[in-house]
């Protein structure tokens, strides 16, 4: 069978070293190692190698010596293209009818340009950085803090003192409440590349802000102002390129997890979380928070370091820095979030996950509870059918997905489920 380009060359990237790859060069196409240069990325030798195949009518062989050398890998992805392959658009087939776009606001934000588009529908989501394909090196992700005061825009000010007074009433009534709590906003942000490698960089301005702001601007974004307008018609509409400080508050992670055999954790917030109760959700969602998350020696925020805890607090396993695997970063205009999203691949399999997890997580609170569904793209797309998910939650399952089965794939899965 033949295996599309974009598939062989992740294929190269995500299961052979530099070493490997070069030993798989030097035993079965000694020709192209003379293309090679010192401290060439492996994604450049995988390029080369296919183009060398290709030229010399080489590239059965190839797919032979990949299909011998990691069989297991191989056989996975040869089945998930055959299953493409095989399975037709049936009129019959509940997945492929269209469901009705939301209405409204949600369906207002859909109309401004250069939106995530995935299938045939359009989500509030503008991409800023990432593909899927790429990954940050973790050095390359650095940010530093504005001792200025958050200056707020009056009509978030009232908002609120308003949210302050009715969580304390509830407080002092017993009832459930939402506590305040330090957090940061987004002032502004520095895209980059790297020299010579160009991957990417990021640079992160952050001012100190709380979770009563963050009340007043994400939830209250549609609250109808004494004026008679919202936050989102008087600030956001169109969305403007830079961030709005005062309103881009409570940045954060957005992670999918992977488990070792083959299965994606997917969450369900509970009916009494602050934003989006009850709604499915990625597997982990974590606000950076100044107290846990900025380092003694730094000028900034670590934003590994929050993905790392937050997969401990909402999860309940523990997972190591280099685990963390951040494929880009965008802004949700729904609620007007600003969010690293990434994956991580854990050496655990779905019921050691589980397992784990029921012996304690200090951030579940807001959690109902996980579930997991098959890492595959027609499954995962199908799962999501007749479910409210957040546009940066498709996002991350997009890129996650890409990263894992390489885009034409990912792609072809979409234009037949994702309506």
């Amino acid at each position: 069978m033949d295996i599309p380009n974009d598939q062989l060359r992740q294929f190269l990237i995500r299961y052979f070293s530099d070493d490997e790859l070069e030993d798989l060069c030097f035993d079965h196409f000694p020709g192209v190692v003379h293309e090679f240069a010192p401290g060439m990325p492996v994604a450049r030798k995988s390029r080369l190698l296919i183009n060398y195949a290709d030229r010399h009518g080489q590239r059965e062989l190839l797919i032979a010596v990949l299909s011998r050398l990691r069989l297991n890998q191989f056989s996975a992805l040869a089945s998930l293209l055959a299953q493409r392959k095989s399975d037709p658009r049936r009129s019959n087939d509940p997945f492929f009818h269209k469901s009705p776009h939301r209405t409204g606001t949600l369906a207002s934000l859909t109309t401004h340009p250069n939106l995530f588009t995935l299938g045939d529908r359009t989500f509030p989501f503008q991409v800023i950085d990432g593909d899927g394909e790429s990954v940050y090196p973790s050095s390359s992700i650095t940010s530093v803090i504005d001792p200025l005061p958050l200056e707020l825009l009056p009509e978030v000010e009232v908002i609120r003192e308003q949210v302050a007074r009715r969580e304390e009433e509830k407080k002092n009534r017993f009832e459930d409440y939402q506590w305040n709590g330090p957090q940061y906003a987004l002032k502004r942000y520095v895209i980059g590349r790297t020299v010579p490698d160009e991957d990417m960089e990021l640079g992160l301005v952050f001012q100190n802000t709380d979770y009563f702001t963050f009340q007043a601007t994400v939830r209250s974004l549609d609250l109808e102002l004494p004026d008679g307008t919202t936050l989102r018609k008087k600030y956001l509409t169109p969305p403007p390129e830079d961030p709005i400080p005062s309103l881009a508050i409570g940045f954060g992670t957005v992670l999918i997890l992977f488990t070792s055999d083959k299965k994606l954790l997917l969450s369900r917030r509970t009916t009494k979380a602050g934003v989006r109760p009850g709604e499915l959700d990625v597997s982990v969602v974590e606000g950076i928070l100044p107290h846990r998350d900025l380092p003694s020696n730094s000028t900034g925020p670590d934003i590994i370091g929050c993905a790392v805890h937050g997969v401990k607090e909402e999860v309940g396993i523990t997972v190591q820095r280099q685990d963390i695997q951040f494929l880009g970063f965008g802004v949700d205009h729904e609620y007007y979030q600003w969010n690293m999203i990434g994956m991580v691949k854990l050496p655990m399999t779905a019921k050691e996950v589980l397992d784990e997890g029921t012996r304690g997580s200090p951030g579940r609170w807001e959690i109902g509870g996980f579930s997991f569904v098959d890492a595959n793209p027609d499954v995962i797309w199908k799962s999501l059918q007749g479910e409210k998910l957040w546009a940066m939650g498709w996002v991350a399952l997009y890129w996650s997905l890409v990263h894992e089965f390489g885009r034409a794939v990912v792609d072809e899965s979409a234009r037949l489920y994702v309506h």
